[in-house]
């Protein structure tokens, strides 16, 4: 599993606004072909788009000029990425309506916006497998 702020809108579906983004950093077909070499590759599944496949978004991130969050003109920049044998467990979608940052208003994003996925039975079944080799091995 790799979580992080990767700055890159892999797909349409992750940016409001893809066609006049097309030139610009985050969403350039460069940028984009190797976020898909790099979930290829290490065979990688995008685990909100795989639960989310329709879009577009859900976003992590408005820019703070042209009232970009109150218009959900966002983009979807941070990702969770896990091998396929490792799904997240179905939660509540990530939300586009992030906490609000302290003493900036009620609908003031933060960036990144949080999501939160449960890979606790998951976890609990890898840790229970780990054991049970540990005690064949010796």
């Amino acid at each position: 599993m790799v979580c992080g702020d990767w700055n890159i809108a892999h797909q349409e579906v992750d940016l409001k606004n893809w066609k006049t983004n097309q030139k610009n950093a985050g969403f350039l077909p460069e940028e984009r072909a190797w976020f898909s070499r790099v979930l290829d590759e290490a065979g990688y599944v995008d685990t909100v788009r795989s639960m989310h496949p329709e879009g577009p978004g859900p976003y992590s991130w408005w820019s703070y000029r042209g009232r970009a969050f109150d218009n959900d003109a966002g983009w979807r920049i941070d990702y969770v990425v896990a091998t396929p044998d490792m799904p997240p467990e179905p939660s509540p979608p990530p939300s586009n309506a992030p906490p609000p940052t302290p003493n900036a208003g009620p609908t003031t994003p933060r960036s990144p916006s949080p999501s939160t996925w449960n890979w606790a039975t998951t976890l609990g079944e890898l840790d229970a497998g780990i054991r049970t080799c540990e005690r064949a091995t010796g």
